[in-house]
């Protein structure tokens, strides 16, 4: 076999091998949108199993496959609208410190598209017992926010809890708003590569889920478990606000 022949089928062979990756890739990519899909299954729904009319203005802010979520952009942009994207967990409830930054972000520009992480991703952030709220129910939550024009969702999060980029990296935003320390350095400096500006916002209120949570477990739950099990907290009988009768006058 001469050399020219053994190159061809060195070239073949490489060719192959690029196509069968590429086709994983792709299988992978759609696998992926089907699964989103399916388990982003949001607002009410009547009999027939579509949404429920009354909530289907808000259902159809919710993108979750980013290539029509990137021809949405284009045509925004196309018309010279500045469009921004953050990205946060919104677990437990949309709080008041949530509430201002999302007012804060959708001021940097006129379309904001807000991106929650997996229940997947948040496990990695914020540990085993979190997300408190499915990510279904806190992508809903955010559509009915009036500044929030559309909501999608990041799951490209390596097991170290680095962001792949990918929401940014398909849909080209101009703006993007971060919460201070939420990024390292490196981070933000991959984010960079994506976006015309990067804006980053201090924290809008010393509120917290996770303070929320831990105000509910010490000064609630804990004192609730010691009384059933030590009996040792004092029981009061519980009277209207009106009565003159009190636990200690009865």
């Amino acid at each position: 076999m001469d050399s020219i022949a053994i190159i061809s089928i060195f070239d073949y062979f490489r060719l192959f091998c690029r196509m069968r990756q590429e086709i994983s890739s792709f299988t992978k990519h759609k696998l992926d949108q089907v699964r989103k899909e399916n388990c982003m299954n949001t607002h009410p729904r009547i009999e027939s199993g579509e949404v429920d009319p009354i909530f289907k203005s808000f259902h159809q802010k919710v993108v979750l496959d980013y290539e029509k979520l990137r021809k949405v952009v284009e045509g925004y942009q196309a018309v010279g609208r500045k469009v921004v994207v953050t990205i946060g967990s919104w677990d437990g409830g949309i709080h008041i410190g949530h509430a201002r930054y999302i007012i804060r972000a959708c001021a940097e520009g006129d379309i904001l598209i807000v991106a929650l992480d997996s229940d997947r991703a948040v496990k990695l952030y914020k540990g085993e017992y979190r997300p408190i709220t499915p990510e279904n129910e806190r992508a809903e939550l955010l559509t009915y926010l009036e500044q929030v024009s559309f909501v999608t969702c990041i799951d490209d999060v390596s097991d170290t809890g680095w962001w792949q980029c990918g929401l940014l990296e398909a849909v080209r935003p101009d703006i993007f708003v971060a919460v201070e320390d939420s990024y390292p350095e490196e981070q933000l400096a991959e984010i960079r590569q994506y976006v015309s500006k990067v804006v980053v916002l201090p924290r809008q209120a010393e509120t917290s889920t996770s303070a929320v949570i831990g105000q509910i477990i010490k000064g609630h739950f804990l004192p609730a478990f010691q009384e059933v099990l030590y009996g040792t907290m004092e029981r009061k009988t519980p009277v209207r606000p009106d009565s003159d009768i009190h636990p200690s006058n009865p």
